[in-house]
């Protein structure tokens, strides 16, 4: 991927440092650049943009755009903001990129060091209905507007891009429960998930909606265990040997994204389960979401008993942001108008989706090189 100007704030001593890594949803981490509050590559990247006037747009605007990530450790937040600077590029304008880290207190002071640069409009994506009021308030009063995405507001008003994720989950649990009994009529569901319950949206959008899923098709169905997962890997690991020590009789396990669901997977691998046959799982089936080339990997191994997932869609979603941030700067949305625009996923499957239409996917959202396919069947053979 092109490299991003990335700026991760981090709480040290009562000051912020800023640096560029992927760390927040994942297990990896940056190195910390304390001092100037930039990397020396973006400093030279910044002040070369000015020199060359590469961040004015048509009519001679220079805008700067904050944008705050859950945690750029998830390869679905690398894609949306590779593509959010992308876009933003072709109308001559800058990105500031905050990792989020996946917490309140980090968004928060990346949120202030934002304002404190002077940036024209901030994108955020908050921990929870909560933490996108206090967020959309601490914009709001230094006068610049705030642009939520994934998770909406509580009670301060604000423009927002919201993933409706309720009805693809919901399918997700469907196909699930469908194939589990057309499989093994004689053995009932029995669910496990990896939840981010820290997150209303997540929980509710994701979670609870494919439970609700699983019930439309088998009412029988049991909720055997409910995991925080942290939306993370190691965290998700630990969490699905718990529950297979708790709940060995699970049969259908589900993660509420890549990491979750692929922490867990390996996790069940690693106790000789997780395995399929032609494409049929022997012990349990698995369930995940984000859609990126990781989770793919899985899903067309015939082998894997990861075989269903949905697809978030950077470069839509990073559209649909810009987009809401021109009509800020045009006049034609207030910062306290209460506007939302609608997202979706796509739901993908091993048995329905074929691999070159994936593939084809991950090029246009995830900037994923070509040859997927290609590679897959060297793997396989």
């Amino acid at each position: 991927m092109k490299k991003m100007r990335w700026i991760i704030a981090v709480l040290m001593a009562g000051m912020i440092a800023l640096t560029g890594c992927s760390g927040g949803t994942g297990t990896e981490t940056g190195t910390a650049d304390s001092g100037s509050g930039q990397t020396e590559d973006e400093q030279a990247s910044q002040s070369e943009g000015t020199e060359q006037g590469s961040t004015e747009s048509a009519d001679g605007e220079h805008y700067v755009i904050g944008a705050i990530s859950d945690g750029l450790a998830s390869p679905y937040q690398q894609g949306h903001y590779e593509w959010l600077e992308k876009l933003a590029a072709e109308k001559g304008w800058e990105v500031i990129l905050i990792d989020g880290q996946v917490d309140p207190e980090i968004k928060m002071k990346g949120c202030e060091t934002l304002i404190s640069r002077g940036v024209d409009v901030i994108t955020v994506q908050a921990n929870d209905t909560a933490g996108a009021d206090s967020l959309i308030k601490e914009a709001h009063s230094a006068g610049i507007p705030l642009v939520s995405f994934y998770m909406p507001s509580e009670n301060e008003t604000a423009p927002a891009v919201v993933i409706d994720e309720y009805e693809t989950s919901f399918e997700l649990g469907t196909i699930a429960a469908e194939k589990w009994q057309s499989w093994y009529p004689d053995q009932p569901i029995k669910v496990g998930i990896l939840d981010l319950p820290t997150s209303s949206q997540v929980h509710e959008g994701r979670t609870m909606a494919f439970w609700d899923g699983v019930q439309s098709v088998a009412p029988d169905a049991e909720l055997v265990s409910v995991l925080d997962g942290g939306s993370v890997r190691d965290q998700s690991f630990t969490a699905a040997q718990d529950l297979l020590q708790s709940h060995p009789e699970v049969n259908i396990v589900y993660g509420i994204n890549s990491e979750s669901s692929l922490g867990a997977l390996a996790a069940f691998e690693e106790a000789g389960r997780g395995k399929a046959e032609d494409g049929v799982p022997l012990t349990e089936l698995f369930v995940g979401t984000n859609g990126s080339e990781v989770e793919a990997e899985k899903l067309y191994d015939p082998s894997s008993a990861f075989k269903l997932t949905q697809a978030l869609q950077p470069k839509a979603n990073a559209q649909a942001v810009l987009d809401t941030i021109e009509k800020i700067f045009n006049g034609e949305i207030q910062m306290t108008d209460d506007v939302t625009v609608d997202a979706y996923n796509v739901v993908f499957t091993y048995w329905d989706t074929p691999i070159e239409e994936y593939e084809q996917f991950m090029v246009d959202e995830y900037l994923s090189e070509p040859g997927f396919a290609e590679r897959m069947a060297e793997y396989l053979e």
